[in-house]
């Protein structure tokens, strides 16, 4: 079984799309992958670096029995 890769920058260049933004709502939780990739975002996140900004919200949300934290990805 191959292990799928993929770099957290390229990932959220993906979930943004055309949009300027996104929220936790908007990203897919169908699979530990993609979990994983949520918790990711957060954690390897670089204001400096990062082609967007991450703004924490109070709270959480579950979908799928994944539970992540409550964000907004801002396009720069």
């Amino acid at each position: 079984m191959g292990v799928k890769t993929i770099p957290t920058e390229k990932y959220v260049e993906q979930l943004l799309g055309d949009k300027d933004f996104i929220s936790s709502e908007n990203i897919p939780l169908n699979n530990d992958f993609d979990y994983v990739m949520s918790i990711m975002i957060a954690a390897e996140y670089d204001y400096k670096q990062s082609g967007y900004m991450l703004e924490l919200l109070d709270g959480s949300i579950s979908k799928n029995g994944y539970f992540i934290p409550n964000m907004r990805i801002v396009k720069k």
